[in-house]
């Protein structure tokens, strides 16, 4: 799987060497792919970018996002950056594990424990249980994941999810979800 990983720039070189490096090689042990390029790029060089260099870094964080299968959020030090991305991966349909170091299941997040989104999956852990929490995070993530379905469409429905795509500016996917999950509401009879 490829994975997003995202945690606090203030505080990587805090929790890189205990929490971050070994869930990252765990996972990569593992054979997962995981893209955390990001992390690397110091605070000073974030606040001394340009305006184009901001959007350009956008972009890509907005780009790496959409082509993950999940993003794994390492909540421990707080972020403004991380709670946006991991409401952008959502409103994206990319399922999100949510870590938080030492803190057990005890720890509250409201806004993370009341969103009904069941891609969301929150995780308490430390340095010795790294692989048991992300196998079980792993196996659940795998039951979150879209499954790809392909089908042929004509030429001028093409032309439709493309315009209706750039109008209201969402992906193509998003927008043909949009129109099943009210039929599967109001399909009773349904036993999903």
């Amino acid at each position: 799987m490829k994975i997003y990983f995202l945690s606090s720039l203030h505080g990587y070189d805090k929790l890189k060497n205990d929490y971050h490096l070994k869930i990252i090689e765990y996972l990569k042990g593992l054979g997962h792919s995981v893209n955390y390029k990001h992390l690397l790029v110091s605070m000073e060089k974030v606040f001394e970018m340009t305006d184009v260099e901001y959007k350009a870094y956008y972009k890509d964080m907005v780009k790496q996002i959409k082509n993950s299968d999940f993003v794994l959020a390492e909540i421990s030090l707080p972020s403004v950056r991380i709670g946006y991305e991991i409401a952008l991966s959502l409103e994206n349909e990319i399922p999100v594990l949510v870590l938080n170091s030492d803190k057990g299941e005890r720890t509250k997040y409201p806004l993370f424990i009341g969103n009904p989104n069941d891609k969301l999956i929150l995780k308490g852990y430390n340095k010795k249980n790294i692989p048991e929490v992300m196998d079980k995070a792993l196996e659940e993530i795998s039951q979150l994941m879209d499954i790809r379905f392909n089908f042929f469409i004509s030429p001028k429905m093409s032309k439709f999810l493309d315009w209706i795509s750039k109008d209201k500016m969402i992906p193509k996917a998003v927008f043909l979800r949009k129109l099943i999950e009210p039929e599967m509401e109001k399909a009773k009879e349904f036993p999903g």
